[in-house]
């Protein structure tokens, strides 16, 4: 049997390996998340996971600086077998990977950034999103150190054996590690399959192209796979300004970690990152959600239907109850829907070109650069339909799927970073001021409950 034969016969044997392997992860998934909520095999515990995938992984899509390692890989020496003689390979540190953005370090693992460069019609904070075709090993795929599993077939023994011709050592080649021989990825990235629709890119190279998540997965010929760490979206920007801890001293309710780390992301986005900027927005959010405990005007009230509901904010309200207040600090009115679904869309797609205007320093002309918007994004290839919704769906949508982001969004039109950096930090008082510009139709007894809300942080946030 020559040597591609022989390949071609282990890359059978491995291909079916992973099919068992990725049937064996799904199950785990299932198990797990059964598991976490408490629910029995007799429960539907795939549609929970896709309602959590909703929620939350499909925020997590990966982007370009995305740290990746393999099920196989090591940083430690590992020891390969040419004709007989043993030869060293050494596994090159991960000099340029923090371990404090990983959850659960492994110091014997290799990690490696997944590189995007091709797909910047696409991108997020200047990052492009990485799709199922981003799969090109030493461009996309960085190599992983050592590989725990020694070379099989003759293709993989014939490489190593050249280099070392003669049974001599090789420096170089053993200082590179045994992963740069041995790596042989499958053709594209593998979504976990779910039954929901995964957003599609525009890849350079390879036209309109599913993205890959956190869920992700990228099988090796050679045994193992190669999955996400971290999303890249969130690398160097998150920091923990305020912990899940905080929250419940502050007797914060649904307090998971998925909201904390959307808490933090949008601190940082919108740099609300001192004291004492920290400090009034919670405070504001506090009254505005009661602690957490709604996220859409109304929910508040114990009502005989949904149509009652519907109809008190249709018949008695001017912004009707598609545009009712939704999000940590209530977002209101037509208007800041539309533009705040602009803003996202520009920010999301990079495209210089559309056009946001403030809520607060402009009247009119929303909704005709919303659809320009929309328009310039979906002709470069993005698929935009998450934030069409913020528009469509309106204030339901919006306390779902972007409840801190409408809050951080909302303090940063009103421009109350500027503001609250020239109050007297921990002066009760001070928090007046702010609260005039979060909602100044609020009655006097709100902005009571505000200022102490405020008191309550300086105790906590320090």
């Amino acid at each position: 049997m020559d040597f591609k034969t022989d390949r071609v016969f282990m890359d059978m044997a491995q291909g079916v390996k992973n099919a068992v392997t990725k049937v064996r992860l799904k199950s785990q998934l299932v198990e797990d998340t059964a598991e976490r909520y408490g629910l029995s095999i007799n429960d539907n515990v795939e549609e929970l996971m896709r309602e959590c995938y909703k929620k939350e992984l499909s925020k997590e899509y990966l982007v370009h600086g995305a740290i990746l390692t393999c099920t196989n890989c090591t940083n430690k020496d590992v020891t390969v077998c040419v004709d007989g003689k043993n030869f060293v390979y050494h596994a090159k540190k991960n000099c340029d990977i923090r371990a404090e953005y990983i959850n659960e370090y492994d110091e014997q693992k290799v990690y490696g950034k997944l590189e995007v460069e091709e797909n910047f019609d696409a991108s997020v904070e200047g990052r492009a999103y990485a799709t199922t075709q981003d799969c090109v090993v030493n461009k996309n795929i960085p190599y992983f150190g050592n590989c725990l599993s020694n070379p099989y077939s003759i293709e993989e023994k014939l490489v190593f054996r050249n280099n070392h011709l003669e049974g001599k050592e090789n420096k170089s080649a053993c200082a590179e590690g045994s992963c740069k021989y041995l790596m042989k990825l499958n053709e594209g990235w593998e979504n976990y399959d779910i039954d929901v629709d995964f957003l599609s890119f525009v890849d350079d190279e390879c036209g309109r192209v599913s993205g890959i998540t956190m869920t992700s997965m990228l099988f090796c010929r050679h045994g193992g796979f190669i999955y996400p760490v971290t999303s890249g979206q969130r690398i160097e920007e998150i920091v923990q300004y305020v912990t899940a801890e905080q929250l419940n001293d502050l007797q914060w309710v649904n307090v998971t970690p998925w909201m904390v780390a959307e808490l933090n992301r949008v601190l940082c986005k919108y740099d609300i990152t001192t004291t004492e900027r920290i400090r009034h927005f919670l405070a504001q959010c506090m009254k505005e959600t009661n602690k957490g405990s709604w996220l859409r005007e109304g929910e508040y009230k114990q009502w005989n239907s949904q149509q009652e509901y519907e109809d008190y904010f249709n018949n008695n309200t001017k912004y009707k109850y598609l545009y009712r207040g939704a999000g940590y600090i209530q977002m209101t009115w037509d208007y800041s829907y539309l533009a705040f679904a602009t803003y996202m869309i520009k920010q999301e797609s990079g495209i210089s070109e559309i056009v946001w205007k403030s809520p607060a320093n402009e009247a009119e002309g929303f909704e005709e650069r919303y659809k320009i918007a929309v328009e310039k994004a979906e002709a470069a290839g993005m698929n935009v339909d998450s934030f069409k919704k913020i528009v469509s769906e309106g204030a339901d949508y919006v306390a779902e799927e972007f409840a801190w982001e409408a809050a951080g969004y909302d303090w940063y039109v009103k421009g109350l970073n500027s503001i609250v950096d020239g109050l007297v930090p921990g002066k009760k008082g001070e928090a007046d001021a702010v609260t005039s510009v979060v909602n100044r139709y609020t009655p006097q007894d709100s902005y009571a409950d505000r200022r102490d809300y405020y008191e309550e942080t300086i105790e906590v946030i320090k």
